[in-house]
């Protein structure tokens, strides 16, 4: 087995992957994107327990005043 197709695919094979790939971004395919809605909670509480471990706490405490 020669080293081109020893990953399941020949260096030909990816330039015209890759070509097909910039040749999408080129013509600028259409994207759809949309926002998300807002949250339908717009407040919590979090309670302080002296657990085990607080860690998953602290970090979801900041990712959801990050988020707003």
């Amino acid at each position: 087995m020669n080293e081109s197709t020893e990953y399941g695919f020949s260096r030909r094979e990816f330039l015209a992957g890759t070509s097909m790939l910039g040749a999408a971004t080129l013509f600028g395919l259409p994207r759809t994107a949309a926002a998300e809605p807002p949250p339908e909670t717009t407040s919590i509480r979090l309670v302080k327990n002296p657990g085990i471990c607080l860690a998953p706490q602290y970090l979801a405490e900041e990712l959801l005043r990050l988020e707003g």
